[in-house]
């Protein structure tokens, strides 16, 4: 019984498809075919998020505007010579998206009064879903200017800008710090802070918000039994 209430969850599968990715894409190897099957799992999670907030106007909107512009990006990335401005709206085009999709699965999430295993994995999604919009809006940055990080993205090798990238914003997003890729101007570092606070900011006000459920929960149980 507990399963079949899993499988009907759509976080579920949203939560599926960013663990298949996150697996999956640093094992790619880098070149044509495989940055091809590389945006094929960004795609999919786009897919399923797109699904997991249909309930919502505005994502539906976004995704009828943005999509189209990515799914052409993807096109000319592959069969065409891509330049610095191409870049910038491709990864601009699926930040926005992603700015989108992350806001309503996290308010969706927000907006439940009861705990349900819906809710603890739209939770874990929501979170990230954050590092991973980061890493797209670090990818525009470092288009717009190569020298904005230490780590200097090619026009070559999608899944290795990606990688690097993704790797910088979940280290940035848990305030790891390792230090190996830093960010160089002003504007990088301002945003390398912001996601270090909107995730801090996450995890205590979902923290505050579980506990209030909880007890709320556990006292609705107590009056029922009397």
């Amino acid at each position: 019984m507990k399963y079949s209430h899993l499988f009907k969850s759509r976080n579920f599968y949203l939560l599926l498809s960013l663990v298949i990715y996150f697996i999956l894409s640093p094992l790619i190897i880098s070149n044509h075919v495989n940055n091809i099957i590389l945006s094929m799992l960004m795609s999919l999670i786009i897919i399923v998020c797109i699904n997991v907030v249909s309930h919502s106007r505005i994502a539906i909107i976004s995704s009828i505007v943005l999509v189209p512009v990515i799914i052409l990006g993807y096109y000319f990335l592959f069969y065409a010579i891509p330049t610095r401005e191409f870049f910038i709206i491709h990864f601009l085009s699926i930040s926005v998206l992603m700015i989108v999709m992350t806001s309503v699965v996290i308010s969706s999430v927000a907006s439940q009064e009861v705990i349900t295993i819906d809710t603890l994995l739209g939770s874990i999604c929501g979170y990230l879903l954050i590092g991973l919009t980061w890493s797209y809006f670090y990818l525009t940055i470092a288009a717009y200017n190569p020298n904005a990080f230490s780590y200097h993205p090619t026009n070559a090798s999608l899944r290795d800008n990606v990688q690097h990238f993704m790797y910088f914003s979940y280290v940035t997003l848990t305030t790891l710090g390792y230090g190996d890729i830093l960010p160089m101007t002003d504007f990088a570092k301002a945003s390398s802070w912001l996601e270090t606070v909107t995730g801090q900011i996450y995890l205590a006000m979902w923290i505050s918000q579980l506990v209030a459920l909880h007890i709320a929960q556990r006292f609705r149980k107590l009056r029922r039994q009397k």
